[in-house]
């Protein structure tokens, strides 16, 4: 039997993967540029503490750090799987780190 036989008996799980994706704590990285670290870190302990999401806990039922729909642009999992230059061609709000 060779990988491409049993490529074709694997079918993915889309509603178990979005359930896991949107319980993800690592999504939180992604809100530190817009609420700070320290304000991201209470949104990932209250969510862990609480087996909630990352939106139930920061967002207006929860900490009010953010709109259900800031969290949405602002929280794109899609784009953090690869390494891109951020919109607008600058680096971490116009800083562009050493060597880059």
């Amino acid at each position: 039997m060779q990988i491409s036989d049993v490529q074709c008996y694997v079918q993915a799980n889309e509603m178990r993967i979005k359930q896991l994706m949107e319980s993800s704590l690592m999504l939180v990285t992604a809100l530190n540029p817009y609420i700070g670290y320290d304000k991201a870190s209470a949104v990932a302990k209250k969510a862990h503490k609480e087996g909630t999401t990352l939106i139930q806990a920061g967002g207006p039922e929860g900490l009010d750090f953010f709109t259900v729909k800031q969290f949405n642009e602002w929280v794109r999992p899609k784009d953090m799987t690869h390494p891109n230059k951020p919109s607008g061609g600058t680096w971490y709000h116009g800083i562009k780190p050493p060597g880059m």
